[in-house]
């Protein structure tokens, strides 16, 4: 039998059995010129599906020329709105009103902004992802010296230890991008935010007399005090009850109130003959947990429970509320009355927050400018070196120029490189191939990625339950009702007095941007997320396709012997019957040879995903990305007050920005991520037949795979297969043991044998 033991010559000396027909062609030296006529003129008019196979579409640099128009217009629509709304909006303190009017229609309009603000987030989100994947991407050469110091970088995959090997200019990009996406998340789903109108309110307490006493309060004449003492007249009367259910509630829009008491005069306080006992003033920019407190302040057993309806309407009947040191009942309650607020809602944005945004845009666009021209300037026809963005483009470089550090271990998996890596050498000793293992798709990739994406999303949704279980809680002492139409009622992205958190209530300049980045602080989290699960999922594909690489075992018998009946003389047999020798390629018994997927493909080469992945998984996770980052934008987000009197007149010193949440929305939240979750779970626990070795994203596992045989040298533009292409190769010295070879190639190739060597 005739085999061919795999030499290993080094990557610029020509092929020995093509040299002289290639110099009749054109001279040797241009080697690389007669590639690219070959595979960009004449090689696509082989197939009748060509177009397909060389859809520009697909191409990097088209892609990546689509991602810096995307990302060109979003910036050019942010600095247009930007400046609009600066021009044709008053601003006061940084904030803007984009719309004042029913609350209905303000609500409807805050969703349907926060849903294109999303959109415009994800989609930017996925051009930035695209271009820090490329930026992080090694070049040969940085391979070549990492797999010089026996290391390896991550093809394919976003990877930090990649960071250690490229070249400084591309880290720092690739920082700016992901920094300018951090920023971006906690700024921009904020830029808009609804406000809800507060009625600002003062509680006068006085005797019982109030209305019957003749001595006037002793305040200025146009002071508030004055101006309730004039007017109580036309006041209407509560009793005990609904004066606590009307005030309990401090969004109601309720306005001034005089609460009488059952003293017959004010000796506790000024003695002075007049009916006032004291005055407190409610405005939005007080803790709108607690501003209610003046209600139970002095009843018993309530000072250690939140002071709600459900604590406080049973005791109505007893009130009594504070006057000095002491305490006293209270009578009934004369109240300038509710105010009807539906038409007092308004719809703001943030001057500084937008500029900031724009800002960011602007980074990530230069950013995606550099990565274009970077791309351009490696990838072409005579290009220097090969940027290794894909799986196939690092087949292809390393089947074009074999790799010399990974000769001889083609059986190695990426575990084993890895395990090598850190003992600072690379095992090379004969491997045994095992045929029929099944195993789960997540043993095939690394250990570290899956592990860090599903406790880091399992983390987060814990987290997730915890803090609904807490609000549910909270919601359950205030009064309000837990159940699901109760939960459903509330909505989602909408706040009241109960559902706000207790932080950043004291009145300053940095208020707003405080409360901004706190509740975006969660979309933060959520893009690590998506990005970490789009790399699981990534690597998902690459492990499958990875896998299709392999001879069929169903054309095992068939394939005896294939590779002893001639040389790999592929060119020549496709220059003198190309269509012949595609249609026999393809559907050899071998197994199904694969198409490279590069980034500037040529010859045979296929262009790669438009996502980074196949569309029926980068489809569904952009969709639910998007989604996500919607639901939890309406789930905690920024709750802003608007200033009133009971008059309807605005008052926008007395605004005030608080977090607010949403029951509803976190609840609709955590079930999507745990549906997300589980979806990738479900990928990850699909079991496949292993038939090459596993070489996840690691360098070094690929280009120990790619160790074609010799005459093999036009592989790089051709479907390939791994396989059997030396099967007698002599093994240990002395002891008689033959030790195979397996190859990617675009020879006929064998099925390895289960219990053999190779190396």
């Amino acid at each position: 039998m005739r085999t061919h033991s795999p030499s290993f010559r080094r990557p610029d000396q020509p092929e020995p059995h093509l040299q002289a027909s290639a110099a009749a062609i054109v001279p040797k030296e241009s080697r690389n010129t007669l590639v690219f006529l070959l595979s960009t003129s004449w090689l696509p008019m082989l197939h009748p599906e060509a177009k397909e196979y060389y859809s520009k579409f697909t191409e990097r640099r088209t892609m990546l020329w689509l991602q810096l128009v995307i990302c060109l217009a979003i910036v050019i629509i942010n600095i247009a709105v930007t400046a609009w709304a600066g021009t044709h909006y008053g601003i006061e303190g940084g904030v803007g009103t984009l719309f004042h009017g029913d609350c209905k229609l303000s609500q409807a309009l805050n969703t349907a902004i926060h849903l294109v603000l999303n959109g415009l987030s994800t989609v930017l989100l996925g051009a930035s992802n695209f271009c820090a994947q490329i930026l992080v991407s090694p070049t040969r050469s940085e391979v070549d010296q990492a797999h010089r110091k026996s290391q390896w970088l991550d093809i394919e995959a976003q990877s930090l230890r990649n960071l250690r090997g490229i070249h400084w200019t591309r880290g720092v990009l690739w920082t700016t991008l992901v920094f300018s996406s951090g920023v971006l998340h906690l700024l921009w789903n904020s830029a808009v935010f609804a406000t809800f109108p507060f009625v600002e309110y003062t509680t006068i307490v006085t005797t019982k007399d109030a209305l019957d006493s003749k001595v006037s309060w002793d305040f200025p004449p146009n002071s508030t005090e004055s101006q309730i003492f004039n007017e109580a007249h036309n006041y209407r009367a509560l009793d005990k009850a609904q004066c606590v259910s009307t005030y309990m509630n401090t969004t109601s829009g309720a306005g001034n109130v005089i609460v009488v008491t059952d003293l017959a005069n004010n000796s506790l306080t000024l003695n002075d003959g007049s009916s006032f006992l004291r005055s407190f003033e409610l405005s939005s920019q007080d803790d709108w947990t607690t501003m209610q407190q003046w209600l139970c302040a002095s009843t018993e057993d309530t000072q250690s429970q939140y002071c709600d309806p459900a604590n406080m309407q049973p005791k109505a009947g007893n009130w009594t509320v504070e006057v000095g040191n002491s305490s006293a009942a209270v009578k009934y309650c004369l109240s300038e009355g509710v105010a009807n607020m539906d038409s007092w809602c308004e719809l703001h944005f943030g001057l500084d927050l937008m500029i900031a945004v724009c800002v960011m845009n602007g980074l990530k666009a230069i950013c995606i400018l550099y990565t274009l021209v970077w791309h351009l300037r490696w990838h072409g026809p005579f290009r220097k070196d090969d940027h290794l963005v894909t799986v196939g483009d690092a087949v292809a470089s390393f089947l074009e120029k074999p790799d010399e550090y990974t000769r001889g271990r083609c059986m190695l998996s990426a575990q084993d490189f890895q395990d090598g890596s850190r003992k600072g050498a690379w095992p090379n000793d004969p491997r045994r191939w095992k045929k029929g293992r099944r195993v789960r798709l997540l043993a095939l990739v690394s250990r570290g990625s899956w592990l860090c994406t599903v406790s880091f999303a399992i983390f987060f949704a814990a987290v997730a339950a915890v803090l609904l279980g807490v609000l549910l809680y909270a919601q359950n002492t205030h009064g309000e009702g837990i159940d699901i139409p109760s939960i459903v009622s509330r909505g989602i992205g909408q706040a009241s007095s109960a559902d706000i958190v207790g932080i950043f209530i004291t009145p300053s300049s940095w208020q707003l941007w405080a409360v901004t980045v706190f509740a975006n602080s969660w979309q933060l989290v959520l893009s690590v997320l998506y990005v970490l699960i789009n790399t699981l999922v990534t690597r998902f594909c690459m492990a499958e396709s990875w896998n299709n690489f392999a001879t069929d075992d169903d054309h095992n018998s068939s394939n005896s012997g294939s590779t002893s009946s001639s040389p790999c003389d592929t060119l020549w047999s496709l220059l003198a019957k190309p269509r012949h020798w595609l249609h026999s390629f393809l559907s050899s018994p071998a197994g199904h040879a694969k198409f490279l997927r590069t980034s500037s493909p040529v010859g045979l080469q296929r262009g790669s995903y438009i996502l980074s992945l196949p569309l029926r998984y980068g489809i569904p996770l952009a969709i639910s990305s998007s989604l996500l980052q919607w639901l939890i934008s309406q789930s905690v987000f920024v709750a802003q007050a608007a200033g009133y009197s009971f008059s309807g007149v605005r008052r926008p010193q007395s605004d005030a920005s608080r977090v607010g949440y949403s029951t509803l929305g976190i609840l609709l939240s955590l079930l999507f991520g745990l549906g997300l979750i589980g979806y990738v779970v479900g990928l990850g626990v699909r079991r496949l037949s292993v038939r090459l070795p596993p070489v996840a994203s690691c360098s070094a596992a690929i280009a120990a795979a790619a160790q074609r045989p010799e005459e093999d040298g036009w592989a790089w533009v051709l479907p390939v297969r791994w396989g059997v292409v030396d099967a007698e190769e002599p093994g240990d010295v002395g002891r008689g043991v033959a030790v195979g070879h397996c190859a990617l190639t675009s020879c006929k190739v064998q099925e390895p044998e289960d219990g053999k060597l190779y190396r």
